[in-house]
């Protein structure tokens, strides 16, 4: 579904759950060295509508897939870029890098993937306001560092995981989980606390 705020506005109201990338397919096809960086750059489209909609926001992190694949020719390659720009232009997306995953294939190696799921961020204490530019950057920026901390913890829990490599997790198939290990958010964890 296209992300316009009309369909937006209708998933709210239902109280649809609502996946977002506020900068959209760029945030989804990074460049040379942009890995785990939010690309969000001013965009507070999403809190805008979700202050309007007392919508709560659950910040979500995710960390793995920027392993799966090297980007070796992206936008910032000079011939590239000139065919980037007419790409564009002519679809209206980004063009997505050129990849190397498995060897020189663009098939992803098979890297683990981590998820954080944060706790809710009230949109609502901010009023309902759409336009209210100055709440909808606070709350965006609290989105944001949310996330940035739910990364900084998953990469931390990633270093630590003994079973992250293909072999390990191959030969530890049909070992049961530590339940505890669910349960852990960054809080848990002295060196993520903001300030710390």
């Amino acid at each position: 579904m296209r992300g316009t705020r009309d369909n937006v506005r209708g998933l709210m109201r239902e109280r649809q759950t609502i996946l977002v990338f506020p900068r959209g397919s760029r945030e989804v096809n990074k460049r040379r060295g942009q890995q785990y960086q939010l690309l969000w750059r001013e965009r507070i489209g999403f809190a805008r509508l979700a202050i309007e909609q007392g919508y709560p926001i659950i910040p979500f992190a995710a960390v793995g897939a920027d392993e799966m694949l090297d980007v070796v020719i992206d936008q910032n390659t000079p011939i590239y870029r000139q065919f980037a720009s007419l790409y564009e232009k002519l679809i209206g997306f980004p063009t997505p890098p050129i990849v190397r995953g498995l060897g020189p294939t663009p098939v992803p190696r098979p890297e683990r993937l981590y998820f954080w799921f944060g706790d809710p961020i009230d949109s609502s204490r901010f009023g309902s306001q759409f336009d209210d530019v100055a709440g909808a950057r606070e709350l965006r920026d609290e989105v944001k560092q949310a996330i940035i901390l739910g990364i900084q913890f998953l990469r931390a829990e990633r270093d630590q995981d003994p079973h992250r490599s293909l072999l390990a997790r191959l030969l530890r198939a049909g070992v049961p989980r530590d339940p505890r290990r669910a349960r852990m958010s960054p809080r848990d964890v002295d060196h993520h606390r903001p300030g710390a």
